[in-house]
C-alpha cells in the first residue's frame, strides 16, 4: 500500500504533500497501464486529517474493508520542501524491507533521522500504520528547505528533479514488494534485532544489525 496525505487548504502544500500525491498518480498511471501482472495487489491511499490527529490513517485501519488485506506500506510525508526524499523510518525487525530499498536508484535514508524522531512530540501515518501487527513499512519524507515548510513558500515551484528521483526510487520499489515472498507471511521474516542504515553519498544502501553497530563505535573510540 501507499500512503500519501491531502491536507492543504490554506497553502499551495507543494511538498506537503501535493508531490508525493502527483508521483503517487504517475505511478498508478505506469502500473495501470503496464501489461506486467504482480503477486500482491497494490493500494493507493489518498487520505487527510493527518495534521489533526491522524485522523484519515486511523479511519481507514479502522473502517475499510481493505485495511486487514495490507501486509506492507510505503508512507510519503514532508517535513520540508523539495530536496531528495528521505527514508527516516522503516519497519523495526524486518531487514528484508532494507533489502528491497537498496536495490531501488540512488536510495537515501539515514538512521539517524529515525532515532531523532522519536523525540519529537508528533506523528505521520506511519505511526498508525505500524501500529497493525500485520503491517510492515517505510515512511519518507523531504527534510530539507524545514524553514519553508507550513508556510506559503512551500509552492509549486519544486525542483523537477525531486519529483524524478522520487518517482523513479517508488516505482522500482513498490513494483519489487509486489512480487516479494516476504509478504505471504511477514511473521515468519521477523528478527529479534533491528538494524543501522545510512546511503553512502546517495549511491547506494549500506545497513548492519545494532550489534555490529556496537562494535564498529566500540573499535572507532579504541582506535
Amino acid at each position: 500500500m501507499s500512503g500519501e496525505g491531502l491536507e492543504s487548504l490554506s497553502l499551495l502544500g507543494g511538498s506537503d504533500d501535493g508531490i508525493n500525491c502527483a508521483v503517487a498518480l504517475e505511478i498508478l498511471r505506469k502500473l495501470a497501464n503496464s501489461p506486467t501482472q504482480y503477486v500482491h495487489n497494490i493500494v493507493f491511499l489518498f487520505n487527510g486529517a493527518e495534521e489533526i490527529g491522524l485522523l484519515g490513517s486511523n479511519g481507514f485501519v479502522a473502517h475499510h474493508r481493505w485495511a486487514h488485506e495490507i501486509r506492507v506500506f510505503v508512507n510519503l510525508e514532508a517535513n520540508g520542501v523539495g530536496g531528495k526524499i528521505l527514508l527516516f523510518q522503516v519497519g523495526s525487525k524486518q531487514p528484508w524491507l532494507l533489502n528491497y530499498f537498496g536495490a531501488v536508484t540512488l536510495p537515501h535514508a539515514q538512521v539517524i533521522a529515525e532515532e531523532l524522531y522519536t523525540f519529537l512530540p508528533f506523528g505521520t501515518d506511519y505511526t498508525i500504520f505500524n501500529s497493525m501487527d500485520e503491517y510492515s513499512g517505510y515512511d519518507f519524507a523531504f527534510v530539507r528547505n524545514q524553514q519553508r515548510y507550513h508556510t506559503r513558500f512551500d509552492d509549486l515551484n519544486i525542483p523537477l528533479g525531486s519529483y524524478q528521483h522520487t518517482g523513479d526510487l517508488l516505482l522500482k520499489l513498490v513494483k519489487n514488494l509486489a512480487n516479494a515472498s516476504e509478504i505471504l507471511d511477514i511473521s515468519q521474516t521477523q528478527e529479534e534485532t533491528e538494524h543501522v542504515y545510512y546511503d553512502f553519498l546517495g549511491l547506494f544502501l549500506i545497513y548492519y544489525t545494532k550489534t555490529i553497530g556496537v562494535f564498529i563505535n566500540s573499535i572507532t573510540v579504541i582506535l
